[in-house]
């Protein structure tokens, strides 16, 4: 019984010893509690880059994965999934209109063609999505629309890192590897794969034409004013005089039908086929293992 009584005050002291050496509260502050204010939603147009578990506002000429449509203060982290899938339809309506498009519904992924007629760069691909923050799911926080740019390899693949405003990843030496299209079979159908694997050619512009019924596409392939049109683009795109490399590379044309509809015409209806062409330059011997576009003095990646 002693030795029980004994321990217990051994507790007691040491509990008393860590109280006297702990923090201590002070007196209470007198006044009136006041509302802080919310962190600032970014602005249209802001760009932010991703730290895992935030989002920072960044120069759109610094590395970034989102630019801003649309945002406002307080985000919420209770709403509801429909709610959520509410806020996302009217993302897709805000990135249409800061592209400059018919304000509306869009799709959650679409792609932005340049405006012009002749070679063109690729489609970009874009997603829109709605994000919260500066930091995620924090009730004081942000809500804001955004786009982000998608790697051609996959509508729904990891979002890359892009320097540049959408408007400025256009022409295709403005895009990081991720943003081109390589391939190792010539076929429209494949999805393209990332240009730093061994592959047989790259994607350097394509076009829209329209033609007769389908037997005028294989016409419009084999057509030798355009594949010289081609080589003219590979020799712009790569940046060299010689887009063959004195024979070590070959530019090539290939399409596939987009649709088809009739029209009328001055004797009655005419089907008219939509074409999508594209540019391509390929290698004649070994591999490719590496994008071509602005090689410019650069040996040639090939092996």
């Amino acid at each position: 019984m002693l030795r029980k009584v004994a321990g217990v005050a051994l507790v007691a002291a040491a509990l008393i010893a860590a109280v006297a050496a702990g923090p201590r509260l002070g007196p209470g502050q007198p006044g009136t509690a006041v509302v802080g204010g919310l962190p600032q939603s970014p602005l249209v147009g802001t760009c932010l880059a991703d730290d895992v578990d935030s989002l920072r506002e960044v120069s759109c000429q610094a590395p970034h994965v989102a630019e801003v449509t649309m945002a406002w203060s307080a985000w919420d982290p209770t709403l509801t999934a429909t709610e959520r899938n509410a806020l996302r339809a009217g993302c897709r309506g805000a990135a249409r209109t800061y592209l400059g498009g018919v304000p509306g519904p869009a799709a959650k992924s679409f792609a932005i063609s340049a405006a012009g007629d002749g070679w063109r760069p690729l489609p970009l691909i874009l997603t829109s999505d709605v994000v919260s923050g500066p930091t995620r799911n924090d009730p004081i926080g942000y809500g804001a629309c955004v786009l982000r740019v998608q790697p051609t390899e996959g509508a729904y693949a990891t979002t890359p890192t892009v320097v540049g405003r959408v408007a400025d990843l256009m022409p295709m030496n403005r895009r990081p590897d991720a943003l081109r299209s390589c391939y190792v079979v010539r076929d429209p159908l494949p999805p393209p794969i990332p240009c730093r694997t061994w592959h047989l050619g790259e994607v350097l512009a394509v076009q829209v034409i329209s033609v007769g019924d389908a037997s005028d596409v294989p016409v419009a392939l084999a057509d030798a004013g355009r594949l010289a049109e081609c080589a003219e683009q590979a020799a712009l795109e790569i940046g060299v005089a010689d887009p063959t490399f004195g024979g070590r590379l070959r530019v090539a044309v290939d399409g596939q039908v987009l649709g088809a509809a009739t029209a009328s015409s001055g004797s009655g209806l005419a089907i008219r086929t939509t074409v999508q062409l594209r540019c391509l330059i390929e290698v004649v011997d070994g591999r490719l293992t590496d994008s071509v576009i602005g090689l410019d003095g650069r040996s040639l990646p090939l092996r």
